[in-house]
């Protein structure tokens, strides 16, 4: 559940819905940041005092963002893979600030996954590609963001020869599997990226990812995945602050608390209910430190302790 300042989402969105996911995500004002500047990402947390000896979390993170999420492979829609990427992504840069405005799954078709990302592109200040990075036919999310921007295949020589290394460094690990194996490798069609692109190449990952653009792009194993992100996280990022209370109050039982913070403090609030045992939470997002802090103590007024139902 998410309620919102009609206000603040008109300003915010300008016409553009914004999906929010798994977090009360704040959108911040139309007036975008040049690309090419990537902010530092500033994050504090502290812990403030509610009730008999409560405590709610206050975060507070700065820069301009809104992004959108491409997660790429058929065997996501046909339910053989869980698309843990895309909560873990959206979870990361909800932390950092961003507003996580769009999130898209599509098959390993290239003239879509181009649409999209193009489409994509022009709307926000970026996109996040995952999936099909690899060596099979099937893999054509490269080929695919290329297209999108009307650019060809290069092979940069510092990513070939690391490439290059990558996979000496394997046979020489384990000769007898490479081998039994016969390995097929093509250097310059693994190290092949959209004209112009920013490698992206680190020790998890033998295929390169990259940034084209606004599009970032990397590959669809989460451990890859999770290494290739932290190398460029701190360019995500968004003008917002957040603190949260956690609640006994039941979420049905929360509509006016909620109305009354959007109507009174011009922020966005979203509930969460109660699950695995951990309490329900009511989060408060806004641009302005003092304003969601007073909002939340307001909230903190109106809604049960966690505590008082244990």
């Amino acid at each position: 559940m998410q309620t919102g300042s009609e206000t603040t989402r008109e300003r915010a969105r300008r016409g553009r819905s914004t999906i929010a996911v798994e977090a009360a995500a704040f959108t911040r004002s139309p007036s975008r940041p040049t690309r090419t500047n990537t902010a530092e990402t500033r994050q504090t947390r502290t812990k403030r005092r509610r009730g008999p000896g409560s405590v709610y979390p206050f975060y507070a993170v700065h820069t301009l963002m809104d992004v959108a999420l491409v997660t790429v492979g058929d065997e996501l829609l046909a339910g053989d893979t869980e698309n843990t990427n895309a909560t873990w992504l959206a979870r990361q840069l909800t932390e950092r600030g961003a507003t996580v405005a769009r999130m898209l799954t599509i098959p390993d078709d290239r003239a879509l996954i181009a649409r999209w990302v193009g489409d994509f592109a022009e709307s926000f200040d970026a996109v996040v590609v995952t999936g099909g990075l690899g060596d099979t036919p099937d893999d054509v999310t490269i080929e695919a963001v290329a297209d999108a921007f009307d650019l060809d295949l290069e092979v940069q020589p510092a990513v070939r020869d690391r490439i290059a290394e990558k996979a000496r460094q394997f046979r020489e690990e384990d000769p007898e599997y490479y081998e039994t194996h016969d390995f097929d490798l093509n250097l310059d069609e693994t190290a092949a990226l959209p004209e112009g692109a920013r490698p992206l190449q680190t020790a998890e990952s033998f295929n390169p990812g990259c940034v084209v653009e606004n599009v970032y792009v990397f590959p669809g194993f989460p451990e890859e995945l999770r290494v290739m992100f932290d190398s460029v996280a701190d360019e995500f990022g968004g003008d917002a602050v957040s603190a949260s209370v956690e609640t006994a109050t039941p979420e049905g039982a929360l509509k006016d608390v909620l109305d009354g913070a959007r109507e009174r403090f011009d922020v966005a609030v979203g509930s969460y209910p109660a699950r695995r045992g951990k309490p329900g939470r009511v989060k408060v997002t806004g641009t302005d430190p003092a304003t969601v802090e007073r909002a939340v103590e307001w909230v903190d007024e109106r809604v049960a302790d966690a505590e008082s139902e244990e």
